[in-house]
């Protein structure tokens, strides 16, 4: 995983490239092959976190290390995919696919390419007094006078402000995956009937190393908290499907069956009765109460139907409904996290090898229009509801004579989404533009937002009392949402008057959306309560825009694009102010030291951060070439 200043030229570098090969061996057969490759080596500044409800938390810019930047951490990444497709017609009407696959992903986290062993620790209280002809304050107010030339000295700063000015990040971190896919395929259609049969299996290798604060005392060399663990999962399915067309009316019938092999070593630790500490007596037995055996190994084994119908009300306008239950592997952390290594944190959490995957229903019924202008206009209304997604729990357990506490993923949680859509939409047809307009209404309420509430109740950033046990608004949640889309394009052919325009589009896309969830704050001495989400920050509205042109030499043929995202500079608030419900500004709202008692520390970590706002207007000119 070392290539080289060669791929890091800026803070921000993204590398990759692509071959793809076809090849049509007969008059049934065809062959592809691809190959791709990404690399990626930055400081975090562009990513976000994803959390395990797949909304986009808060940026990872490490404002903490502002004046020492250097020494803040560097992600680098490493994806290699592989994949050979065979596809052969059996008829004209059907044919039958299978594909391999090889993916390859690593992640390295880590201050200058050091290993934890040679990370130093952050001491800012070291750093040196400053002599008071290089401060401000008068030579009587220093702190203390040194002999023997009674030099008079003042206090640094550095030394107590929120920023680290020594030291290096405390987190060192290597994820690697490998996985092995084979997927295959048979659709026939019978009559009126197309039949879908088909399966995936993937064989998995993952690997996790988290350290943190390793200059920590700790037997093993590895710092105050680690989690180290490597896992060799399986997983796949098995569908079958049938669509059936009729005079109009349209269905499709569907049966999905999702499996997991847990892996031989969370099977081994799960199988180790002496173990009572990474592992305990009720998830041992509920595991083996809850899995399945094929030739020995373990798996779990979930049934999902799905069906969507749609049936002609008039020649124009049609009445459809959908449903389905869809499952998803729970992160891997949330299973194997402490499997095989034990740290002395205050608060250790762990794994549950017999997590359930999480499950979603869904509900639509709707109707859809067609205009004979070639415009048409959709109305839906839907219901999601989420099972079974992982939350930690405190428990207690004996380890000698002392009860200690623990933390573990369970599952149990759930949320509901509610709402409505509509659409209208414009095709391009024999003009030359196409555009669709669209709003959406949705209410997310839930148990939890957060897998690690009661982790971080336990940590002290709140009480554990107000671990909750209610349904609330979810963080997520964010109810409105209208989006715009305009395309001009003239490819072939353009008004008279405009012929150089040919082979030139444009496209603006403009999307407003309500703000980011948050508790609303009423004040250092109220008595009210408020609920957890129940109110969103302000209604934003971004515009992105691309302009493209082919330019054709002789045979070859070029594309140049010139595309750009939030083109009006919109200050995006990604952290709300609880009082406001607008971004964070000194003096104002949560931050009135009038008000709060907030203090310089808390301007320096809270309100001057610029991540509290998304990026300005960015720019980018691409040049694209097919050979």
């Amino acid at each position: 995983m070392t290539y080289g200043s060669f791929f890091a030229p800026s803070e921000d570098n993204n590398w990759a490239g692509r071959l793809a090969l076809s090849w049509k061996s007969s008059a049934t057969d065809r062959w592809n092959l691809d190959l791709s490759r990404r690399i990626a080596i930055d400081q975090g500044f562009s990513r976000t976190f994803i959390n395990a409800a797949g909304d986009v938390g808060d940026p990872s810019y490490p404002w903490i290390w502002k004046n020492r930047i250097d020494h803040a951490p560097t992600i680098f990444e490493d994806n290699l995919q592989t994949s050979l497709k065979w596809r052969r017609t059996l008829s004209t009407t059907g044919y039958t696919e299978m594909q391999f696959s090889r993916f390859f992903s690593a992640q390295r986290r880590d201050v200058q390419g050091k290993l934890w062993t040679e990370y130093e620790p952050p001491d800012d209280l070291s750093l040196p007094l400053l002599p008071c002809d290089t401060c401000t304050v008068p030579c009587d107010t220093c702190q203390s006078r040194r002999a023997p030339c009674d030099t008079c000295y003042s206090d640094n700063p550095a030394r107590t402000d929120y920023f680290r000015d020594t030291g290096d990040d405390n987190t060192w971190q290597d994820r690697r995956s490998l996985a092995y896919r084979v997927t295959w395929g048979l659709t026939k259609r019978v009559r009126r009937n197309e039949f879908e049969l088909g399966l995936e299996h993937q064989s998995q290798t993952a690997q996790y190393v988290t350290i943190e604060n390793p200059w920590d005392p700790d037997p093993q060399g590895l710092g105050g908290t680690h989690d180290i663990w490597r896992v060799h999962p399986w997983i796949g399915d098995l569908y079958v499907g049938d669509r059936l067309e009729f005079e109009g009316f349209t269905a499709n019938l569907g049966l999905r069956a999702d499996y997991w092999f847990v892996g031989r070593e969370a099977e081994r630790a799960l199988a180790d009765i002496a173990d009572t500490v990474s592992i305990t007596p009720t998830t041992r037995e509920e595991f083996f109460n809850n899995t399945h055996s094929f030739f020995g190994r373990r798996y779990k084994l979930k049934f999902s139907p799905r069906m969507s119908v749609a049936h002609p009300i008039t020649e124009h306008s049609s009445f459809f409904f959908n449903y389905g239950e869809f499952t998803q592997i729970p992160s891997y952390r949330f299973v194997y996290s402490k499997l095989t290594s034990i740290s002395s944190e205050s608060f250790p959490l762990l794994g549950n090898p017999n997590l359930n995957p999480q499950v979603s229903i869904n509900y639509e019924v709707g109707a859809k229009h067609q205009f004979e202008s070639g415009a048409a206009v959709n109305a839906t209304f839907f219901v999601k509801d989420l099972y079974d997604y992982p939350v930690s729990t405190l428990f207690t357990r004996t380890q000698g004579s002392n009860l200690v506490p623990v933390l573990i993923y369970l599952n149990g949680h759930y949320a509901r989404s509610r709402g409505f859509e509509v659409e209208v939409e414009k095709r391009r047809g024999a003009g030359y533009w196409s555009g669709k307009i669209s709003y959406t209404f949705q209410q997310t309420r839930g148990k939890s937002s957060d897998p690690n509430e009661a982790k971080i109740a336990q940590l002290g950033q709140f009480d554990a009392a107000e671990t909750r046990l209610s349904e609330t608004f979810v963080s997520w949640n964010r109810p409105h949402k209208v989006s715009v889309n305009f395309d001009l394009r003239f490819t072939d052919r353009a008004p008279h008057a405009l012929e150089w325009l040919k082979q030139t589009g444009i496209n603006f896309y403009v999307q407003g959306q309500s703000g980011r969830a948050y508790t609303p704050v009423f004040g250092p001495n109220s008595t009210r309560s408020a609920e957890p989400n129940s109110r969103n920050a302000l209604f934003q509205v971004t515009a992105d825009m691309k302009l493209d042109r082919a330019i054709r030499f002789g045979a070859q043929r070029f594309d140049v694009s010139l595309a750009g995202q939030n083109i009006f500079g919109t200050r995006v608030i990604n952290r709300v102010d609880g009082v406001t419900g607008r971004g964070r500004v000194w003096g104002v709202g949560q931050y009135d030291p009038a008000v709060f008692d907030v203090n310089d520390f808390v301007k320096q970590s809270q309100v001057d951060d610029p991540s509290n706002y998304g990026p300005p207007a960015q720019w980018r000119l691409a040049l694209d070439y097919d050979f």
